[in-house]
């Protein structure tokens, strides 16, 4: 970074103030050193930025030289947030840039944005979120949020565009009444049960059944599914290559193929021959008119809710195409009775999410105690009471 040509250069010899582009190109960087520790200070790579970094490097040097400590301009919310979506969404999933600036624009709009990002004190976060309450965000939206808004002032304390940060103090706890548990998962017999109700031979119905079979077979989120590409596909080795650019974790992982896996993708590619598809993706959109390019969430998020309906499996809070997910995990761990291969299996390695995916299964638990029995026998042994009074 450091052998990039000079733009500029303000103040004494090894108190300066320079200015340089960064090394990928997209930022101008202004440097100094405070206190033997390197400083840096950042704008877009464009004319005006070229001209905004300049100008502030050249104040900056004038005030520090004059007063012999750094004078740091405070910056507001909206200025930092361009910031943050400049330099860190680059190496944030598709599904992450969205839900953030999301997040955000409620944070501006209760805060202000205008409002200085080191002005912003642990009540006023307090008030915050008794605001995304009242206004009844589901628990783990009012988390999310929070966390995004400590994320950002976070990073930006650590770009030094915040000279202050006590956000970070604010612990956001949820009373034990209205902790949500994680959604359900999908039986073996439910998964059945929805699949028998779409036929992979009907125009209108393959592209749900290719996609809830992946989603079953795979244990994928939904949106990576959608998105799968043919060139994605080995079959030579037999695995699918999930990009990062669809993963929630923004990670790239391989995963085998089942049998059923196979039978997905053959359908799938028996439609793109009747159909004359020539894209990317082994889900194409279903309409000439559809803004994107592949078979949408909600159309599968409608023929999944048709299917439940005419299987008679009920409809249970958040479970969605996720029940899958947590289906494959359960079946892992059943099958193998080790958790961590049973994350794996579905991409994660994270021992934490166990919790929230590996579901409760009272079968075996009824089978552990069926053993526990047949061992050790607790049946009271139970004899005639003693007859009083003869």
């Amino acid at each position: 970074m450091t052998s990039r040509k000079l733009l500029f250069s303000f103040g004494p010899r090894g108190a300066s103030v320079r200015g340089k582009v960064s090394s990928n190109e997209r930022r101008i960087l202004v440097l100094w050193t405070e206190r033997g520790e390197p400083r840096q200070k950042s704008w877009p790579n464009t004319a005006t930025g070229k001209a905004e970094a300049r100008a502030w490097a050249k104040g900056f040097a004038e005030s520090r030289n004059q007063t012999g400590a750094p004078v740091l301009t405070r910056i507001t919310l909206r200025a930092l947030w361009t910031e943050y979506e400049t330099v860190a969404f680059p190496d944030l999933a598709e599904r992450s840039r969205t839900l953030y600036a999301d997040d955000w624009r409620l944070v501006e709009q209760f805060f202000g944005r205008d409002s200085y990002a080191e002005d912003l004190t642990v009540k006023q976060v307090a008030e915050f979120r008794a605001r995304l309450d009242r206004l009844d965000y589901a628990v783990s939206s009012v988390g999310r949020i929070i966390q995004t808004l400590k994320r950002v002032v976070a990073w930006g304390e650590a770009q030094e565009l915040v000279s202050r940060n006590r956000v970070h103090l604010f612990r956001y706890k949820v009373p034990k009444g209205k902790r949500v548990e994680p959604p359900a998962e999908y039986t073996a017999e439910e998964r059945g049960k929805i699949i028998a109700t779409l036929s992979p031979e009907v125009r209108t119905q393959w592209r749900a059944w290719v996609a809830l079979t992946l989603c079953a077979a795979t244990g994928e989120r939904q949106n990576a599914v959608l998105h799968l590409r043919w060139s994605d596909v080995n079959e030579a080795t037999g695995e699918i290559t999930w990009p990062a650019e669809f993963n929630k974790l923004a990670k790239e992982w391989t995963q085998p193929m089942r049998e059923a896996t196979k039978a997905a993708l053959d359908v799938a590619r028996q439609w793109r021959e009747r159909i004359g598809y020539d894209g990317p993706y082994v889900l194409p959109k279903a309409s000439a008119k559809g803004k994107g390019e592949t078979y949408t969430a909600s159309a599968l998020w409608s023929a999944l809710k048709a299917a439940e309906g005419k299987s008679g499996v009920p409809t249970l809070p958040r479970r969605a195409a996720h029940g899958y997910r947590r289906g494959l995990t359960g079946d892992v761990l059943e099958e193998t009775g080790d958790p961590l291969l049973a994350l794996q299996a579905v991409g994660d390695s994270d021992l934490r999410m166990a919790k929230h995916y590996l579901k409760k299964r009272n079968a075996r638990v009824a089978d552990a105690f069926k053993a526990l029995d047949a061992k050790h026998p607790t049946t009271p042994t139970t004899t005639e009471p003693e007859a009083k009074g003869e």
